[in-house]
């Protein structure tokens, strides 16, 4: 089941191998200092899949995680280890204030075995 994240893509570049995409991503007021478990239709909403991917969207095909610090200091981070999307506010990890905060991110994805 995806999370309760809203994501809007904002732009979409690539070349090669690669593919990227600029989305913001906004909050709900679920979050909890654990972060954002994410699923496979969020890895979708967030590299833009399927399209031409041949790969199914997940953590491993995602090449780079790049975010923004917002006007509000908001910002957000993946952690691979346990599949999560976690936001952090003024330097800590943010509460369920986070809520209809928006972050933009850069999403960076291969398209095969970009090795």
């Amino acid at each position: 089941m995806a999370t309760s994240l809203t994501y809007s893509a904002v732009a979409k570049y690539g070349g090669g191998n690669f593919r990227a995409r600029i989305v913001d991503v906004t909050a709900d007021g679920t979050y909890s200092t654990s972060g954002y478990t994410l699923a496979a239709a969020d890895f979708q909403q967030l590299i833009g899949g399927p399209g031409n991917i041949t790969t199914t969207a997940s953590l491993s095909n995602m090449v780079s995680f790049d975010a923004e610090v917002n006007v509000g200091g908001v910002t957000a981070t993946i952690d691979r280890t346990n599949s999560k999307m976690l936001f952090w506010e003024a330097g800590a990890q943010a509460t369920t204030t986070i809520s209809s905060k928006v972050v933009r991110v850069n999403v960076m994805h291969n398209l095969s075995n970009f090795k």
